[in-house]
């Protein structure tokens, strides 16, 4: 499992293995361990709040490992950017 780097506008980062990924509501959430953040970690992270959100190392198509863009990912499945 690879870990998924998620960037928020207000500067915050997270990073951990990707647990749910809900496109169409919105929202992702990711195995975070609270002992590496000085607060706890929200169960849900909202699209809408994150700058970026990317996970290496992923398989892209059947001959290509590389960096997958979760956010443009959400997107062609329904995501509507709100």
């Amino acid at each position: 499992m690879h870990d998924t780097k998620v960037t928020f506008k207000n500067g915050q980062v997270y990073c951990g293995p990707l647990w749910m990924f809900r496109p169409i509501e919105g929202w992702c959430s990711l195995v975070l361990d609270p002992m590496h953040y000085d607060h706890d970690p929200p169960e849900r992270l909202y699209f809408r709040d994150m700058v970026s959100m990317v996970t290496d190392d992923q398989r892209l198509d059947e001959c290509t490992i590389g960096l997958c863009d979760e956010l443009a990912k959400a997107r062609q499945h329904g995501w509507d950017g709100t």
